[in-house]
């Protein structure tokens, strides 16, 4: 119930949540006044700074980054090599990008926050994001439907989604089967979705590591056969809080407020769970959708900025 987390808020005081917020990993202006709480925003926060701040939770409370980011930020590079018979401005011939982790939150809140977003995908309103193996993660849906959100995390990747239209408010009423837009829709679903080609891939990658480690060691030539993802219901919890932050990009507008049970579509969602099971699922049929004319943009882990506004999460 947002009215919980709003009195907690109240009670912990905005101005310390917000300087939280931005040491887990949000870069943008973020509102003080008290419907902030619940996604107030005058300035929206981007996928991007989103799956950071989420990541930190999925980490254990440790912000990451890396040796090629400026100030904790997030980074893609994974190394650079300079051009034949030429050095980098060090000097050297290649640079590669190494881990660095900062403790900004308690290992044991990042634990119970992490515990508490597990239910969000198993009995909540992420439902339909479950993968069948342990996630967490929290919905948002401004109270206009102007932008709606999921950011989560498995084992390995946090992922946010947020769909909306990208150059106005546009209030997404009745673009989903007749309904409006919420995170628990398109964005739970786009989310479940990535997340099972990401595993599918990791899966399919793992085999051909393991048939040339055969192959090396045997000479067989062989490759056992391709791995599958399946789907599984299994209610194991498997905790792991390493993760890393996938980036596509699309410029998300935003506004307005989230209501129910989610976060404001601008803010960091508040807390909700997710179930937890062993084995990768297969996706969820989702539902047949109507096409909207001109439809909303998603985008999952971006860099777009949607605008702010006050409310509760759904």
């Amino acid at each position: 119930d947002n009215s919980i987390y709003a009195e907690v808020g109240l009670k912990v005081g905005t101005h310390r949540i917000a300087h939280l917020a931005h040491k887990m990993g949000i870069t943008t202006p973020i509102s003080t006044n008290p419907a902030m709480t619940i996604g107030g925003l005058k300035v929206g926060v981007t996928p991007l700074d989103m799956a950071h701040a989420y990541e930190t939770i999925a980490h254990g409370g440790d912000r990451v980054s890396g040796t090629m980011a400026l100030d904790g930020a997030p980074t893609g590079i994974k190394e650079v090599d300079a051009q034949s018979g030429q050095t980098l401005p060090d000097g050297h011939h290649r640079d590669t990008n190494r881990l660095r982790l900062q403790r900004v939150l308690p290992s044991g809140v990042a634990s119970t926050e992490t515990s508490v977003l597990e239910t969000v995908l198993q009995y909540g309103t992420a439902r339909a994001a479950a993968i069948g193996q342990f996630a967490a993660g929290k919905t948002g849906t401004t109270s206009n439907y102007g932008d709606a959100w999921f950011v989560g995390w498995d084992g390995k990747y946090t992922v946010a989604v947020w769909v909306g239209y990208p150059d106005s408010l546009v209030p997404m009423t009745t673009q989903f089967q007749g309904g409006p837009v919420l995170g628990g829709t398109f964005p739970a679903l786009i989310w479940h979705n990535f997340m099972l080609s990401a595993l599918q891939i990791e899966s399919e990658r793992a085999h051909k590591a393991l048939s040339k480690k055969i192959a090396s060691q045997t000479g067989a030539t062989e490759e056992p056969a391709e791995s599958t993802v399946t789907s599984s219901t299994s209610s194991k919890s498997v905790h792991a809080p390493g993760s890393s932050t996938p980036t596509e990009k699309e410029q998300p507008h935003g506004g307005g407020a989230p209501k129910e049970s989610e976060p404001a579509g601008n803010a960091p969602p508040s807390a909700e769970p997710t179930p937890a099971t062993t084995a990768p699922a297969a996706p969820t049929p989702a539902p047949s959708t109507p096409s909207p004319s001109g439809p909303p943009t998603s985008n999952a882990g971006g860099t777009g900025a949607p605008t702010g506004g006050t409310g509760a999460g759904n």
